[in-house]
């Protein structure tokens, strides 16, 4: 029997209906479920009203065709004919599986020794020994369109886009990571970031995130109705790619408030890997899951703007992970910021380029990404990324801290990803424009975190200037049954903490001192950043001092302080970062 063809027809079948089925494919194969290990069978066959469909069921069940067919059918299944010849064309589906089983790919990602796995489409050596787990609903992977046309109108177009150009950018860098791990053991970044672009509405940042989802597939932008599992599962349904979210106006709290969205995307992207399975969830079958993405978003305002009004402290550490990137007002072309002429001109410009663009991602889309991945697996040159990865953090951050350099590398991916897809002709711009791209990126978005971050370092060397001040730092024994009196002008007591000289500043005087919460949380993060802070045994940080204190003619016997190394912050303040 041709298994290509479902020849089940009963007696009164018509012609019509025999010639039909002709073209329909039906096809068992062997895989084996390369999360589990576990053996089971994938079932290809169409349906009457969805099309084509995929389903995997356990090959236990491979002796009792009867089940496999009553499963089916409940997908969907075209069968046709009597219930007998449906169960006896599945059976004879089931023998003429390939007898070497095919893995099944649970995700897509680079695969060793050489391949990767981009939904339905099979690059380098997993090509004809791999399968893909999402048959009918597949986007990644997906191709319309041609390599000219989207040269043309999404390619060319980036030349007078920043922002698009480092857009695209994100999405080939994305395997980056991986890539150079598998190939050299070295690590290209600490984590992976999400980046997004804020910027009023019509300024073209939902359409760079299109143009981006683009280079892999259709270009589908998610949405923020997830809950933590589904956007656990939506990371790792993007490794080794790019998780694109819709504008966060799109947001609605039917599954999530806006403030844990935000931190969900904020940590499970970057994180690489699921919330702890529970003991209810590993009943339900739930699996571990793991990824390696990036992330892109947009916003009617930047996220520091957006956490101040929601009450999210975001800190530094956030701030790496989830990335603002100002976009240009809609007068001063929007995204398109290397137009010419007056306010007017730019508009109408602007206009038309993301008209172009949106038509160009809507009809060329799943081009780009293949040609990158075919070029990086031609060549190893893992080496290569890495030294230029070094190259662009020394060329934008050569004198900056630790921090900035984190920063840096985030952007130094896209940017080098760009760089070599320019360099070897994968995509139509200069070689040395993604990586001007990314730069100007990177200075949009550190100037927004610096912009705090310099008043706290400013505030902290005023706090290395202060030590030595009776009046700031009022010296103090521990023990003593005497209180010292605080005035609105003292920070601490400069003490002795574990036989060490130390100064003590209290968190109220800090606060005061910073003049905001968020100044006052920067400085903490920036003390113990550089190892400044000890002690800590307290809530927050802070540590118990048997030292009284009365202030505004209130005692407190033991109150707490943030205890700092006196001579570990001379020497951070004395010498540039």
């Amino acid at each position: 029997m041709d298994s290509t063809k479902h020849n089940t027809a009963s007696e009164d079948s018509t012609a019509h209906g025999e010639d039909r089925h002709e073209s329909e494919k039906w096809k068992a194969t062997r895989l084996i479920d390369e999360r589990t290990g576990d053996s089971c069978i994938g079932f290809h066959f169409p349906t009457w009203q969805h099309g084509p469909r995929f389903e995997v069921i356990d090959e236990d069940l491979a002796e009792q065709p009867g089940k496999v067919r009553e499963r089916l059918k409940k997908r969907g299944a075209a069968f046709e004919g009597t219930k007998d010849a449906q169960i006896a064309f599945t059976h004879q589906l089931l023998k003429e599986r390939l007898p070497e089983p095919l893995t099944l790919a649970m995700k897509p990602g680079l695969r060793k020794p050489n391949g990767f796995v981009l939904g339905n489409k099979m690059l380098g050596t997993v090509e004809g020994s791999f399968l893909w787990n999402r048959h009918a609903d597949c986007d990644i992977g997906d191709h319309c369109g041609s390599r000219a046309a989207w040269n043309n109108d999404v390619g060319k177009v980036a030349a007078d886009s920043t922002y698009l150009t480092f857009a695209l950018c994100v999405a080939l860098g994305a395997p980056l990571p991986t890539y150079v791990l598998d190939r050299c053991q070295k690590r290209l970044v600490s984590e992976t970031a999400v980046f997004n672009f804020s910027g009023e509405s019509g300024s073209g940042k939902s359409s760079i995130n299109r143009a981006a989802a683009g280079t892999f597939g259709l270009p589908r932008l998610g949405k923020w109705d997830f809950t933590r599992r589904g956007l656990e599962e939506s990371a790792e349904e993007r490794n080794d790619l790019t998780v694109i979210l819709d504008d966060t106006e799109s947001h609605n709290e039917e599954h999530l408030s806006f403030k844990s969205a935000l931190r969900y995307v904020n940590q499970i992207v970057t994180s690489g890997q699921s919330k702890t399975i529970s003991r209810v969830a590993r009943k339900a079958q739930l699996p571990s899951l793991s990824w390696t993405a990036w992330g892109l978003t947009s916003s009617p305002e930047s996220l520091e703007q957006i956490a101040t009004g929601i009450g999210w402290k975001r800190t530094n550490g956030e701030r790496v992970r989830f990335i603002d990137i100002p976009v240009p007002p809609v007068s001063e072309g929007g995204i398109f910021d290397w137009l010419e002429g007056d306010e007017f001109q730019r508009i109408e410009q602007s206009k038309q380029l993301i008209d172009q663009l949106d038509k160009g991602v809507t009809g060329n889309y799943g081009g780009i990404f293949p040609l990158w991945i075919k070029f990086l697996l031609s060549t190893n040159r893992a080496e290569q990324v890495c030294r230029l990865t070094e190259r662009f953090v020394t060329r934008v951050a050569a004198s900056a801290d630790g921090y900035n350099e984190r920063f840096a590398k985030k952007f130094a991916v896209p940017a080098i990803a760009g760089y070599l897809a320019a360099k070897y002709g994968i995509v139509p711009w200069p070689k040395m424009w993604p990586v001007e791209a990314a730069e100007c990126c990177y200075n949009l978005a550190i100037k927004v975190v610096r912009k705090d971050a310099d008043v706290a370092g400013k505030k902290i060397q005023l706090i290395a200037k202060f030590a030595t001040n009776p009046n700031r730092f009022i010296p103090a024994k521990s023990g003593a049954s005497e209180a010292v009196r605080f005035d609105d002008n003292s920070l601490g007591v400069r003490t002795s903490y574990l036989g060490q000289k130390v100064l003590a500043i209290r968190d109220q005087a800090l606060g005061s001192f910073a003049g905001s919460s968020k100044i006052s949380t920067l400085i903490i993060e920036q003390l113990r950043r550089k190892k400044i802070l000890i002690g800590g045994q307290g809530h927050a940080g802070t540590t118990q001092l048997q030292i009284p204190i009365d202030y505004r003619d209130h005692k407190v016997l033991k109150p707490r302080f943030w205890i700092i190394d006196p001579e570990r912050l001379r020497e951070s303040t004395s010498s540039p970062d």
